[in-house]
């Protein structure tokens, strides 16, 4: 459609949030207090790490905390919106706020990958689907995913809304594109939920380093291939162990 070229287009389908046409910089902010050494000792133990928003205590900075909230519920209010109207929910990404959710996280991103890292140009955005409702969460894929992450749902079949699920277990990249020859994280892969997530509403199952046997296996079969479904039986083959996944969950919405 010609008309989706223009910003109005969009912010007439969800106008909470803000579709502009300026390329100036997206100006968001990560008002939480990040914890960067727990952090970094988890992503080399584990291969992926968590950080929770905490609110701080100065009553300007909470104020910063409350229009961030105010942010991601207009957010998970416009893909629920988009996805009802048939666009898949990725289309988040034609508004302002999800790239000033982004911009907020480059404090983070600098201090896990340093000073000259650069975005991915693959984000993404997935409403879960579990059965009549839905947890929600703006990904970007960036990068370093220590296993391969699993998800409970099924994924999209026929007549299911675009964008709905993810859920066949997988590796974004292999262990020589994520790590550098001094074992420190080249890529990241972050995902920001926009809801409460629990570990029955569709949150990120993950396989921790230590118990994922072909993490480092560039060449194993199975290193990019941790799970595969047959053609025929539609039965899954899964190659790592299902007693080592763990739950990224619970995560309060604005969690990295």
């Amino acid at each position: 459609e010609p008309e989706a070229l223009e910003a109005s287009f969009w912010h007439a389908l969800v106008p909470e949030l803000a579709a502009t046409e300026s390329s100036a910089p997206a100006t968001g902010e990560q008002p939480w207090l990040l914890d960067f050494p727990t952090a970094k000792r988890d992503l080399h133990a584990d291969g992926f790490c968590v950080l929770a928003p905490a609110a701080p205590q100065p009553a300007d900075e909470l104020t910063k905390v409350k229009a961030s909230l105010s942010r991601l519920d207009r957010l998970q209010l416009g893909a629920r919106r988009l996805q009802a109207l048939g666009w898949p929910p990725v289309f988040l990404f034609m508004f302002d706020d999800a790239w000033e959710v982004l911009d907020g996280l480059w404090p983070l991103m600098r201090g896990l990958l340093g000073e000259d890292c650069e975005l991915d140009p693959s984000v993404f955005c997935w409403v879960a689907r579990l059965g009549r409702d839905a947890g929600r969460g703006v990904a970007q894929r960036t990068g370093l995913n220590g296993a391969g992450a699993a998800e409970e749902e099924e994924e999209d079949g026929p007549g299911a809304p675009p964008g709905s699920n993810f859920g066949h277990p997988h590796r974004d990249f292999t262990c020589l594109d994520s790590i550098g020859a001094d074992g420190e994280p080249r890529l990241l892969s972050t995902w920001v939920p926009l809801t409460p997530v629990t570990a029955d509403n569709g949150c990120m199952l993950v396989v921790p380093r230590a118990l994922d046997r072909h993490f480092d296996k560039r060449w194993a079969y199975a290193h990019m291939r941790p799970a595969t479904r047959g053609e025929a039986d539609g039965v899954t083959e899964v190659r790592f162990d299902l007693q080592a996944v763990r739950a990224v969950a619970p995560l309060r919405p604005g969690s990295v």
